[in-house]
């Protein structure tokens, strides 16, 4: 006998927070008559294993940064969609998510601003000292830093994407001495206007004062930055990472930090998180806990548009942002 009613889509969450800051969201899968949604219970980052035993009978995924590797995606039997709240895709095992017909999506220009601004940040703090001097004041000492302006650097830029390019427009305002930018899709237009100069990733290691990166983490990536990257700095160099742990090979920036090869480094992102390794024993190592995307309007605008790629899935819309396949072909040869 037949049945008007319709199945259940179940959605789970595992991105947190997620409808904290604004519960739009939320209340976009709460109009669906057929949606029943599970935000994490654990309320962290899950570990492999606990996404594995968690995703079982679920339609769609809405994904942070944790584990979706092969071995949970062998264990999500229902699986059809994964809508990842953010860019970065290093963490999902695309290949085989792709060879058992399950849809990836992402939110690629939501959090570029916000990642773009706490990057020049991180520069701000390197070159003036902002947080050792609270952490000096903190201890009773009175010591002013002697710092640099922007105005007077050379500014390396490697990978001039969606964030890469933010940054190179927000640096406008600080003239510095010059910018030096290299990406795997040259353009020189785009540069021109911005009075950058395309140059090597070596050339930049050897001039820039300030290195900034903003490259997705693929095989060409991966150890991107060792102790031979690091030799080739100046003494005075500072390193940002806002990009993707696994870039910077975190025990040699250790060896060159603390035998002062290079002069900082700032750090977003790392290998494994939460973040406790022996590079918080340095005092010449700034942090910050993967945060490059939280901003109110940012995160908001990732949440959103990951939830509305579920309900389009759902009510047989196309989707808009789904994951091209040059993605796919970075994680070949990973």
């Amino acid at each position: 006998m037949g049945t008007d009613q319709q199945k259940t889509f179940k959605v789970l969450i595992t991105t947190v927070p997620f409808g904290e800051l604004d519960q739009n969201p939320l209340i976009e899968l709460n109009n669906q008559n057929n949606i029943e949604y599970v935000i994490n219970p654990i309320n962290r980052k899950l570990k492999e294993h606990e996404l594995a035993e968690m995703i079982g009978e679920f339609d769609a995924l809405i994904a942070g940064t944790e584990p979706i590797t092969r071995y949970v995606l062998e264990n999500a039997t229902n699986l059809k969609l994964i809508s990842r709240v953010g860019i970065g895709l290093d963490n999902v095992d695309l290949l085989f998510a792709k060879e058992n017909g399950i849809i990836v999506s992402y939110t690629p220009d939501a959090p570029a601003p916000a990642v773009a601004e706490l990057t020049i940040g991180h520069i701000l703090n390197s070159l003036r000292g902002i947080s050792f001097s609270d952490q000096n004041l903190r201890s009773g000492i009175w010591y002013r830093t002697q710092g640099q302006r922007i105005a007077g650097c050379i500014i390396g830029i490697i990978g001039v994407g969606r964030i890469g390019t933010r940054v190179l427009k927000h640096l406008q305002g600080f003239s510095p001495s010059k910018i030096l930018v290299n990406d795997l899709n040259r353009n020189d237009e785009l540069y021109k206007s911005f009075n950058a100069t395309y140059t090597t990733k070596e050339e930049i290691y050897k001039n820039a004062d300030v290195i900034t990166l903003h490259v997705p983490l693929t095989s060409k990536t991966r150890n991107l930055i060792t102790l031979k990257e690091l030799k080739l700095m100046k003494s005075s160099a500072m390193l940002i990472n806002t990009s993707r742990g696994g870039i910077i090979n975190e025990d040699d920036l250790y060896i060159a930090l603390n035998q002062e090869m290079i002069k900082s480094a700032a750090i977003d992102v790392f290998v494994n998180e939460p973040y406790n390794g022996k590079l918080v024993e340095l005092p010449n190592c700034y942090f910050t806990c993967h945060m490059g995307s939280m901003t109110t309007d940012c995160r908001s605008r990732m949440e959103i548009e990951a939830t509305l790629e579920v309900i389009r899935y759902l009510n047989k819309k196309p989707l808009q942002n789904i994951v091209p396949q040059e993605e796919y072909d970075n994680q070949l040869n990973m």
